[in-house]
């Protein structure tokens, strides 16, 4: 078969023209399509991953919140152990200075008050009580002197001038970090 073609030169090429323009604004167009659809695409992973951020924010907010609270509960803690420990540094066993310290004391002597009174890291001890015979304090002065927790044991001096009945008053230093002589 034959095509005869009877357009004249000019009109082919408008025509040849516009079929391109055709052709090119149907590739825009697509491209203008393709566009829209990706662009979609995005906006709705977007969407997503913000939502899925958003989560992660939300849980790892929680987490950093109970891990600060478990934080400052360990610290608390920490406080309150450290305090039990010093306290328990600080730990005098007294019944044990108290048990050695009875045989000490003569039968004529009857003790009124023991007081101890730690005044800047230093124990002092007062003992008051009253003596049946001068002898009986002197043994006492003697008892207190070897006992191994005790230092600079005084008994005052109009205490040592009566022969009987004495009331007495004697102040010592306490030593407790002493070899525990006489325990």
């Amino acid at each position: 078969m034959i095509t005869i073609n009877l357009l004249p030169p000019l009109k082919k090429q408008e025509l040849r023209l516009r079929g391109l323009y055709v052709a090119i604004k149907n590739l825009m167009y697509t491209v203008l399509l393709l566009t829209i659809l990706s662009t979609i695409v995005l906006l709705a992973t977007k969407a997503l991953l913000q939502n899925h951020f958003n989560q992660t924010v939300a849980e790892s907010t929680l987490t950093l919140k109970s891990g600060k609270i478990f934080n400052n509960d360990i610290r608390i803690f920490n406080q309150q152990l450290s305090a039990v420990d010093s306290m328990q540094a600080a730990y005098v066993p007294w019944s044990t200075f108290f048990a050695a310290l009875v045989p000490v004391v003569p039968k004529g002597v009857t003790l009124a008050t023991l007081q101890i009174i730690d005044e800047r890291g230093q124990k002092a001890m007062t003992l008051t009580g009253v003596a049946a015979t001068r002898a009986d304090l002197l043994a006492l002065q003697a008892g207190l002197e070897e006992f191994g927790l005790l230092e600079h044991v005084k008994v005052p001096l109009e205490s040592l001038l009566k022969p009987q009945d004495i009331s007495f008053t004697i102040k010592a230093a306490v030593n407790l970090t002493a070899p525990r002589t006489g325990l």
